[in-house]
């Protein structure tokens, strides 16, 4: 009898056990089944935020000096729904030479500020570019107006209160389209990523010297990470800011789309892992992985729509920016998303260049040699319970003064000269 008694409580346990089995693996695959609808199927719904109204942009009124705020600006005209289906990510990029750690002290502001824009429901992928030294309302600025590339420096710098900053002034340019995402990428970072993937095979445009000191011919060239960085880097003699711009675009859409081919993009969460301390994000592991599905799926590279900011480049109130022309602003985002935004008149480069106290206004036709003027104007410290530590400090001494005429922190980088709107949709 205690035998058999025995025999049945072991039985009872391994059908308990098979049950609780059972239960998990069903449990398991459910959430597996929702992962993959997730991020495979319907990688748009990980990025779902409830909708909310733009936030109007301040502009200038017409008797007020420059950088003074005293009227509403441009408001999105649009359903509260349009952004459905759609994710808005900021991608920044910085350069962490060590000739820029010499001569910047750490202080590391945004090279590029690209908005990439990706439509789930039609498959379509949009790049646009804002010129860094684009004349803009800058969030946490106090009301003035600055060079766009000083965004993160007034958020507290390389962190994550800077590059949301970053992510809230460019929603303010685009009219109160919302950029909540972001991924900030060091040049090392981009060199490293491609190293890991065994280069990439890139049709360089223009013959030149790079800083590695190699000579390049134009033409279809296999590079690797050190290549890659020296025809990103190119300023002095090949084009203007707007030109580098465009060729960090094609240099993006190249990566990705050999990822792709190649099936290489399916490891990109493990190489970003691995890259992670050259990488900025506040993108969650899931929506990269739904991204990557989103990559691994799509065979549109060749159409994938490219675009700067129209405007042009002149000294204006002393300081030498990269003035936009807000009416065909207002025509690339209704192009773009769908929607229309109100247009800044009092931001515009035809304001801003007949304006009478705008005496030094001028469009500068000859080529510089990609170094501004630093600022001798006192610092704006940002707020010390959002800067980032010592290491990554902003450089204080080059911050603008809040009293004076909208002159921001120049960058040493900066390449002077005329820069025409690209559309290489």
């Amino acid at each position: 009898m205690a035998d058999r008694a025995q025999r049945r409580g072991i039985r009872n346990k391994k059908r308990v056990i098979a049950i609780a089995a059972t239960v998990l693996g069903a449990a398991l695959l459910v959430l597996c089944g929702i992962f993959v609808y997730r991020t495979v199927i319907n990688p748009g719904i990980v990025f779902e935020l409830p909708p909310k109204k733009a936030t109007p942009m301040p502009t200038q009124a017409a008797g007020a000096l420059p950088g003074q705020v005293e009227e509403e600006g441009p408001q999105l005209i649009a359903d509260e729904d349009f952004m459905r289906g759609r994710v808005n990510i900021l991608v920044l990029g910085m350069d962490s030479s060590a000739e820029r750690r010499e001569t910047e002290r750490e202080d590391f502001r945004t090279d590029t500020m690209l908005l990439v824009t990706i439509n789930f429901n039609t498959g379509k992928v949009d790049m646009i570019t804002t010129p860094r030294d684009s004349y803009v309302k800058v969030t946490k600025a106090t009301g003035e107006l600055y060079k766009v590339n000083s965004a993160a420096y007034f958020g507290g710098g390389l962190c994550h209160s800077g590059f949301m900053n970053a992510c809230d002034t460019i929603s303010g340019v685009f009219g109160g389209i919302p950029v909540p995402y972001y991924i900030g990428v060091d040049m090392d970072g981009l060199k490293a990523l491609i190293d890991a993937m065994g280069g990439v095979e890139y049709d360089v445009d223009v013959e030149f010297r790079g800083d590695s000191g190699q000579m390049y011919k134009k033409g279809l060239q296999h590079l690797n990470g050190t290549q890659v960085l020296d025809y990103l880097r190119l300023r002095k003699g090949y084009g203007t800011d707007v030109d580098r711009q465009a060729r960090q675009r094609r240099m993006l859409v190249a990566i990705f789309k050999q990822l792709a081919q190649t099936g290489q993009i399916k490891n990109l969460p493990k190489i970003y892992q691995a890259l992670s301390d050259m990488v900025y994000t506040n993108l969650t592991f899931e929506q990269i992985c739904a991204l990557v599905a989103f990559g691994a799926s799509f065979n549109d590279w060749d159409n994938i729509g490219q675009y700067t900011l129209p405007g042009e480049y002149h000294t204006a109130y002393g300081v030498y920016y990269y003035l936009l022309d807000q009416k065909a602003k207002a025509d690339l985002v209704k192009k773009v998303f769908g929607v229309e935004i109100g247009i800044d008149k009092k931001h515009d480069i035809h304001y801003v260049l007949s304006d009478p106290r705008n005496k030094n206004t001028g469009k500068e036709a000859e080529e510089q040699d990609g170094e501004d003027e630093p600022d001798e104007t006192k610092p704006v410290k940002p707020d010390k319970s959002e800067a980032p530590d010592k290491s990554e400090a902003p450089d204080k001494s080059e911050a603008p003064d809040t009293t004076a005429a909208p002159k921001p922190p120049e960058d040493k980088g900066a390449s002077e000269g005329d820069g025409a709107p690209a559309d290489e949709s």
